[in-house]
């Protein structure tokens, strides 16, 4: 949505939102009329409520430079059968892909602010060296002033050092 160009594109961007937001939210509630169902009949004990802090998406994916991402985890319905799903694909090809892009993603994103960084010290150095050298410019035009005896170029060039 952010990236859309102009009121039309923006609106139809969150026309798109809007509707996959009604979408999680029907079936939210089938979830909770069927979880409440097999409650009544006793067999609802593994099956827990969704809550709304379940339903937000991943911070990486909404923020790629984003701080504190180890501790993020993902929701109970994404580990199933007691986590015991999960660690059934930890030692599959599946896992060992997700890890190498985490990785390749993390790996970029310290790239970013390395040379961020390094652009920023630059950007340091060369105002330095731009004052620096209006200074002297300045002095050297208050030396020049007072050599032909030019008292406002010698005042004024002097105030702007």
């Amino acid at each position: 949505v952010r990236n859309a160009r102009g009121g039309k594109g923006k609106t139809r961007a969150w026309d798109g939102v809007k509707t996959k937001d009604l979408e999680v939210r029907s079936s939210v509630q089938v979830y909770e009329h069927a979880r409440a169902a097999l409650h009544r009949m006793g067999l609802g004990a593994r099956w827990q409520p969704i809550k709304k802090e379940d339903l937000a998406m991943p911070g990486d994916i909404t923020e790629a430079n984003r701080t504190g991402q180890r501790s993020s985890t993902l929701p109970w319905f994404w580990r199933l059968d007691d986590g015991s799903a999960i660690d059934k694909i930890e030692g599959s090809n599946v896992m060992g892909e997700v890890y190498r892009v985490n990785w390749l993603r993390a790996k970029a994103r310290v790239a970013r602010w390395m040379e961020e960084t390094n652009i920023v010290e630059n950007e340091m150095r060369w105002t330095i060296n731009s004052f620096k050298n209006l200074a002297q410019k300045w002095t050297n035009e208050e030396k020049k002033a007072a050599d032909r005896q030019e008292r406002g170029l010698q005042s004024y060039s002097g105030g702007a050092i």
